[in-house]
């Protein structure tokens, strides 16, 4: 057997070089590797084992495939062009990526060669850049949307997707497994804390600011009515300075109805030097698309967390071995328009397709 990581191996990810000094964490990666391998062509092997240029996303892509065999998904043979992992019987495809902070890399064109470090010396007053995250999580999102579906570049040359190539069906589940370790702040987002939207319900259904909404009658003589619960304002999307508008409700637009859910993971080396989960898949957040053209059931994964919207409300559930626990339940965005008179109106919205 060929180890994933010989006396040879350099690379310039810091925190991996690091991280393989301690035995039992690069016995980690390799009992990962072992467990993987077998489902890599001969040719497919010597191409992943180029890990120098880009650890993080070949690292991640392993972990994924081997959480989900723990779960009872069948793992087939990876072929040499689509999508990075099929489950078989039924049919599941599943697309790994990782987000940065958008690092362009050297001109060789390697973009993940320098990933930015997690711990930074800049100061955050008034908590993490949420904002900065969710674009980049969107713009992970969408390439890996782009290559299902397939897209027009700004030259105008189209380039033609899964679908399109025969590689995925129509009819066929899939997945984009998200990895944000290597955003910078993203693991500020604490998605175990009760009463907590996770960030990626903001980038996907359309979670803006949290408010305290005053319901004022119109004699102007009663007392207001104050409300019993906070709501979350509608919001379409944000400004961003590479695009004019970035989109943060996707999951209720046609042209990501191609997706049946997304799983994010801050699973990394950081984290697995305090910690190597027992279940790898312990901490994945499982969010599934309410317009999806090709559903999973609830329940898919049957571990982390799952988020999903079923009667006029979004629901977060936590899976411990197996077994459902802790479940919480938040209201839908509060549309905002405006009247006619220039005030703003609040509408509570119970349907979801109000949205679309």
């Amino acid at each position: 057997m060929t180890a994933l990581f010989g006396p040879s191996f350099t690379s310039e990810d810091s925190e991996l070089m690091n991280f393989l000094t301690t035995p039992d964490h690069s016995a980690f990666l390799e009992g990962l590797w072992e467990r993987f391998r077998r489902y890599l062509k001969s040719a497919e092997e010597t191409e992943f084992r180029d890990l120098e240029a880009q650890p993080h996303p070949r690292i991640w892509e392993m972990y994924l495939a081997i959480a989900l065999s723990e779960q009872g998904f069948t793992l087939s043979e990876k072929l040499r062009e689509g999508p990075d992992i099929k489950l078989f019987d039924p049919i599941v495809w599943v697309e790994a990526v990782v987000s940065t902070d958008g690092d362009k890399g050297d001109k060789k064109g390697h973009a993940a060669s320098r990933l930015p470090e997690i711990v930074t010396s800049a100061p955050v007053w008034g908590g993490p850049p949420e904002d900065k995250i969710i674009e980049r999580l969107l713009t992970s999102i969408k390439e890996k949307n782009n290559k299902l579906t397939g897209y027009d570049d700004r030259n105008g040359k189209h380039h033609r997707g899964y679908v399109e190539k025969g590689l995925v069906r129509v009819t066929e589940p899939y997945v984009i497994a998200l990895n944000t370790y290597k955003t910078s702040f993203a693991q500020f987002d604490h998605q175990h804390t009760a009463g907590h939207i996770p960030l990626v319900a903001k980038a996907l259904f359309g979670y803006g600011e949290t408010v305290l909404l005053s319901l004022f009658p119109r004699d102007g003589r009663s007392a207001p009515i104050s409300s019993d619960r906070f709501d979350y304002l509608y919001r379409r999307h944000l400004e961003s300075k590479e695009e004019k508008r970035v989109p943060t409700n996707i999951f209720f637009q046609e042209g990501y109805s191609g997706i049946s859910a997304l799983i994010l993971s801050k699973e990394g080396f950081w984290t697995w030097t305090h910690r190597i989960p027992v279940q790898l898949s312990e901490n994945f957040i499982v969010v599934h698309n309410p317009f999806a053209r090709n559903p999973l059931p609830n329940g898919w994964l049957k571990s982390g967390h799952e988020i999903w919207i079923e009667q006029g409300q979004l629901h977060k559930r936590i899976w411990k071995n197996g077994s459902a626990h802790l479940k919480e339940c938040f209201p839908l965005p509060t549309l905002v328009r405006k009247s006619g008179d220039g005030g703003r109106n609040y509408q509570r919205v119970s349907n979801v397709s109000a949205f679309r």
